[in-house]
């Protein structure tokens, strides 16, 4: 059974006024509903969200942190934003007793020139070891709104300059790697 409520005019709990209804709601739909601009959403609303993909392989001998060709750029909406940034990847090392490389995240921000997290470490104990790589990290920027941020995946052995290497799977398909970057509102 549907009910329904039929007046013409409502009047306001003071009684000084009252409110006209004669066709307010004519037509009203959920698509004629107005949107909220990232200067309305609250604080800790996700504004929104930016993925790169890697399909290809890559490898480097180095003794420095260098780029892996893991990047994603996100154009902020709103001033002051912070950014979530994960990072997910497969990488290996060539044969070496007590080697190890390791990956950080840099930001253009900061003119690539500090690191955004601690190193995920990726160890060879003597075999080709293959290892799960995950960063991740909140952001806090001073960026203003219309701002394009870049980051990137660094990799290298500083230690020993092994050869490391990212979605190299041994000739097997569907090895990628992703980084997502996701702004938040302050």
């Amino acid at each position: 059974m549907t009910s329904k409520l039929k007046t013409d005019v409502l009047e306001t709990v003071s009684g000084s006024g009252t409110i006209a209804l004669t066709n307010q709601l004519s037509g009203m739909t959920t698509a004629s509903l107005p949107a909220l601009t990232a200067a309305q959403m609250p604080s800790g609303s996700l504004l929104q969200t930016v993925q790169a993909v890697m399909t290809s392989a890559w490898s480097a001998t180095t003794t420095t942190l260098v780029p892996v060709g893991l990047t994603v750029a996100i154009t902020t909406v709103s001033a002051n934003s912070k950014i979530l940034v994960r990072c997910a990847f497969r990488a290996q090392m060539t044969n070496g007793v007590n080697k190890g490389g390791h990956f950080v995240l840099r930001s253009s921000l900061d003119n690539y020139a500090s690191n955004l997290t601690g190193s995920v470490m990726i160890n060879d104990w003597g075999g080709w070891n293959q290892e799960a790589g995950a960063l991740e990290y909140l952001h806090t920027t001073s960026a203003a709104s219309g701002s394009t941020i870049t980051y990137k995946l660094y990799g290298g052995d500083e230690r020993f300059g092994s050869s490391l290497y990212i979605n190299d799977n041994w000739g097997y398909n569907n090895v990628e790697s992703r980084i997502t970057a996701q702004e938040i509102k302050t």
